[in-house]
């Protein structure tokens, strides 16, 4: 039975809000046969409260369809900044303290959007001699000099890169989600053939047999918008999404009288309260906050929708590709999609002709296409059966865990 860790920081289990992608990945490796634990932290990044461990503990030991979940402890941080960089540090020495004695492993992926989770993930299998795998989920610290217009020279950014190259060199394969990162990750020198794609997927039957109740106050919020054409927005509410292009196409509407279309936003992060306070401020009655569900409410959620939006503001970053969990969540519940984004090439939403492509911080064109689409259900469903088609053919997580199967064998490539 081959033995696999992953280092995931904010892995998540089922029940929790959060990307389930390594859960999910898991499940179907241990079906194959594997023998698979994660690494994650106790604090869950979306709601940004411990979730896990009781007072005093410092690790506990959960197991889910025979994934076994490892939870470390790790402090509390409520925005980007100094507690979160500590949450990280405390999470990559927790790790190597709590997997350095453990019976070895064959294989250890580690695991971005944090470097220092991929690094003790490389530490720990020269300790374990065992085969090292980076999984490159964010290209970090490009992202960073981008999104927070970082210099390349920044002391931070300069130990980030070189620890970026390091990874790439050490790692026997390295896994990315983004369909051109390999062009990326390539520039540093390192050869095509160590590169493997595997994006973000969906597991189909959750959207097949979920009939979970909603809590009486999520009831209430979602009956009032009955008759409504709701627009939803499921995610992390950060800086990179341009989220302020969604209310400014909910003011545009608003404007011109118009009823129908809502705007629906699930989820948190660091621009949450002040989206929140414009929308009180400029007195938005088409558009509504609610908090993180749990993954497996996620389909049932969408189901009250209309269409799916997801955006990037326009940075030079996203040429790479994107590979958001939302976008495939919206496809997977027939949902038509917006993604506004300035870099269409290579996008699933462009590839299967669920949805449309629109230029990042156009808030008039936004509003002008979901006035058409509010008018045209026909339009609405057969985009929605294009991408439901699309992701049950090339993002299932069936598929792309018998994929994962496969690179990690010694053969792959």
């Amino acid at each position: 039975m081959p033995k696999l860790w992953i280092l995931n920081h904010y892995a998540v289990g089922p029940g929790e809000s959060g990307g389930t992608r390594h859960f999910d990945l898991a499940r179907e490796l241990v079906k194959m046969g594997w023998d698979v634990s994660i690494f994650a932290a106790s604090v869950n990044h979306i709601m940004r409260r411990e979730t896990h461990l009781q007072p005093g503990e410092k690790i506990k030991k959960e197991v889910h369809d025979g994934v076994s979940f490892f939870w470390l402890r790790t402090p509390v941080y409520y925005a980007n900044g100094p507690r979160r960089i500590w949450n990280m540090l405390v999470y990559t020495i927790s790790v190597l303290r709590n997997a350095w004695g453990r019976e070895r492993p064959e294989i250890i992926i580690g695991s971005s959007v944090h470097l220092f989770a991929a690094f003790a993930a490389y530490i720990l299998a020269r300790r374990h001699r065992c085969r090292f795998i980076f999984e490159v989920r964010d290209l970090w610290p490009q992202a960073f000099i981008e999104i927070f217009k970082i210099s390349e020279y920044n002391p931070a950014i300069w130990l980030l890169r070189r620890l970026e190259v390091f990874l790439y060199r050490k790692a026997e394969k390295i896994i990315v989600l983004l369909p051109r990162a390999n062009e990326y990750i390539e520039r540093f020198g390192i050869p095509k053939e160590k590169i493997f794609y595997i994006p973000n997927g969906v597991y189909l039957s959750r959207y097949q047999e979920s009939t979970f109740p909603f809590n009486p106050q999520l009831s209430n919020t979602l009956d009032s918008l009955a008759g409504k054409f709701i627009a939803i927005y499921a995610g992390s509410l950060g800086p990179v999404n341009g989220l302020d292009t969604l209310l400014d196409a909910a003011g545009l509407l608003q404007l011109r009288g118009d009823k129908q279309a809502h705007f629906l936003f699930v989820g948190n992060g660091a621009q949450k309260k002040r989206l929140q306070q414009r929308v009180v401020d400029e007195d938005l009655a088409n558009v509504t906050f609610i908090d993180p569900v749990p993954k497996d409410y996620v389909p049932m959620l969408l189901r009250r929708a209309n269409i799916g939006i997801h955006g990037f503001q326009d940075l030079p970053v996203f040429k790479w590709g994107v590979s958001p969990n939302k976008v495939f969540d919206y496809m997977a519940a027939g949902l038509p999609v917006l993604l506004l984004c300035s870099y269409t090439r290579d996008n699933p939403v462009d590839i299967s002709g669920g949805g449309m492509v629109l230029p990042p911080g156009e808030a008039e064109t936004l509003a002008q296409v979901i006035i058409e689409l509010a008018a045209s259900p026909e339009r609405c469903a057969v985009m929605g059966k294009k991408a439901l088609k699309y992701v049950e053919q090339v993002h299932s997580m069936e598929a792309l865990g018998r994929r994962l199967a496969l690179i990690l064998s010694r053969n792959a490539g």
